[in-house]
């Protein structure tokens, strides 16, 4: 996979979040393309608005090694009435990826946006669902039930074996402007050995608060690991 589209109509799907952590580490010197009005932080190769679709096609033609599309809740609307009106547009794009989090209006969102892909003639097999933000205390199968019904009888998609857990460091990333990938490559010897010379209690705190972090980075590094693993079987 290259061309990689992350969509919903749902504002708080985790697309983003995946865009960065999952995808873009992946994919080789892939362009992170952000399709969005309001919450673009400047951290995209790319920003475009929904209505500038062939752009948007452009930088899929001339980019060598992919593009990631994150299309935000606010312009998906625009953005696929342009991918229905520009006809095989959809067959420029390797997956069409459906994050859905926990929540009745989520799981909503995301069988809408499942059905208007289907309706856009996008096939199945690159429909593909990532369950994101899963508590510990649930499983998939009773969090996502109504989804999980609705794939199993409209057969318009696939789930991507493996989820996503709901976890403090998505957080901590989002507030220092950090990656998964870049947490992980942290020395965790280097930090143990700052922790133990720290001359202050805010200087152990902040170690100790990195310490963490690492840790929580590392788990979600494994399952970030064995959903890419299932989107090759989904």
């Amino acid at each position: 996979m290259k061309n990689i589209v992350l969509l919903s109509y749902s504002g708080n799907a985790g697309k983003t979040t995946l865009a960065r952590n999952l995808f873009a580490p992946r994919i080789p010197g892939a362009l992170l393309a952000s399709v969005e009005s309001i919450n673009a932080d400047g951290k995209e190769d790319v920003t475009l608005r929904g209505r500038q679709f062939t752009e948007l096609l452009d930088v899929v033609a001339i980019s060598d090694n992919g593009v990631v599309v994150d299309v935000g809740a606010s312009n998906v609307e625009d953005w696929l009435q342009r991918l229905s009106q520009t006809r095989r547009s959809h067959q420029l794009f390797d997956a069409f990826i459906v994050p859905v989090m926990p929540g009745a209006k989520q799981i909503r969102d995301a069988i809408a946006t499942i059905d208007a892909l289907s309706q856009i003639g996008v096939p199945s097999d690159k429909v593909k669902v990532i369950l994101n933000g899963l508590e510990a205390t649930e499983t998939a199968a009773t969090a996502f039930a109504p989804l999980l019904a609705y794939l199993e009888e409209t057969k318009r998609g696939s789930v991507v074996q493996g989820h996503i857990s709901d976890s403090e460091v998505y957080g901590r990333l989002a507030a220092s402007g950090q990656t998964i990938a870049q947490v992980v490559m942290q020395d965790f010897g280097q930090l143990e050995l700052a922790r133990k010379s720290a001359k202050s209690p805010d200087e152990r705190l902040a170690v100790v608060r990195a310490i963490a972090t690492l840790g929580m980075a590392e788990s979600a590094q494994d399952e970030l690991d064995q959903v890419w693993a299932g989107l090759a079987q989904a």
